[in-house]
């Protein structure tokens, strides 16, 4: 090859799987829902007497009903909670399908400790210990991690040019 088409050609590309572009949407997402609950940690200030405290009908109850105007940013950070698991679930699954087992292994893992997360902050709406805040937070730092770590030695396609 001469000097010329050297030059032109690229030097390498990477292509990610689907599960891992689905990983990236999470890691974007967890961050985000790690701020809105450092927010409403600080900023947001939970009664604790509403009923049902604990379970999804809870959060429920607390979003629609008369508490339904807390803070929005408390709210969002409610409303994420089972959107990110619904995408892990998603990540998980198209993992397995791949028979990739680096992405299965990370995917599982992120998907595991973000269902840990979830069943945390519900715990904790009811009565605000400090070990579910650190649940929360622990399940967190595992799942971004994990789905960080499935970017970095997941399945991909480098090109080289």
């Amino acid at each position: 090859m001469d000097k010329k088409t050297a030059s032109q050609a690229p030097l390498s590309t990477t292509s990610f799987s689907l599960s891992q572009k689905i990983s990236v949407l999470l890691l974007l997402l967890l961050a985000s829902e790690f701020l809105l609950g450092m927010y409403s940690n600080l900023y947001v200030t939970i009664p604790k007497y509403f009923s049902n405290s604990g379970s999804f009908l809870g959060m429920g109850n607390m979003m629609m009903g008369p508490m339904g105007s807390l803070n929005p940013v408390f709210i969002t950070h409610m409303m994420m909670g089972p959107i990110i698991i619904g995408i892990s679930l998603v990540s998980v699954v198209l993992a397995f399908i791949s028979r990739n087992r680096v992405d299965t292994v990370f995917t599982a893992i992120g998907f595991l400790s973000v269902i840990v997360s979830g069943w945390a902050g519900l715990a904790f709406l009811g009565n605000s210990q400090n070990s579910y805040s650190l649940t929360m937070a622990s399940g967190f730092l595992i799942s971004f991690i994990a789905y960080f770590s499935q970017l970095v030695w997941g399945n991909k396609n480098i090109v080289t040019g």
